[in-house]
């Protein structure tokens, strides 16, 4: 169904994008197969398609990205919160503009599906879209039947908590990179070098 009204190379492209995805969430842990608890519900998944171009407008790739459908969730059961800080712009632009002002030295990092990088911790089972399935290697047959379900094991894009639980993961890995948080700006992160009496400065957008 959503590859409906796609046809041609473009079908071709978009099978082999959404296969990656598969393969990658898979090979990365993003999930695992249990036996559906009595009284859990699982969330439906979709499909999101792209073709992506380059700034210039060439063509880039095809691309897929298994969402999960968070409205589905429900208060208490597959989430408890969601609140996750966000940078403020004034910080980031005063930042930039320090840089440029002292001819400090400024990089831009991005971190590929970063939500999945985040572990869950409570339990959220998930439903694959229409026409998607899961086939075992070995014995070639399709694992996912009646009262087994997929358990995530990492936070997937589509849920609620999904931003704060990567919040906390790249609050905890920055905490142990010696940064402490600014006590004014939750995104803005510091840390000083005694050695060098240098500060570096980490805002996370």
């Amino acid at each position: 169904a959503c590859l409906k009204g796609i046809e041609g190379a473009d079908r071709t492209n978009m099978i082999k994008a959404i296969t990656k995805e598969l393969i990658g969430l898979v090979d990365s842990g993003a999930f695992e197969l249990v036996q559906l608890p009595r009284h859990r519900h699982e969330i439906p998944t979709k499909l999101v398609l792209k073709v992506k171009y380059r700034a210039d407008g060439h063509y880039d790739r095809h691309k897929a990205r298994l969402v999960v459908q968070g409205f589905h969730q429900r208060l208490g059961k597959s989430y408890f919160a969601t609140f996750a800080p966000m940078a403020n712009f004034c910080s980031v632009r005063l930042i930039i503009s320090l840089a440029v002002y002292h001819g400090w030295a400024l990089w831009h990092a991005d971190v590929p599906q970063a939500f999945l990088k985040a572990s869950m911790p409570n339990d959220v089972y998930i439903r694959l879209t229409r026409g998607l399935g899961l086939r075992d290697r070995r014995t070639g047959t399709n694992p996912v039947v009646d009262g087994i379900a997929l358990r995530l094991l990492k936070a997937q894009y589509g849920l609620k908590q999904a931003p704060m639980l990567w919040n906390k993961e790249i609050s905890s890995f920055m905490e142990s990179q010696g940064f402490t948080r600014a006590g004014c700006e939750s995104s803005l992160y510091y840390r000083y070098d005694v050695s060098t009496k240098k500060i570096t400065l980490c805002v996370l957008e």
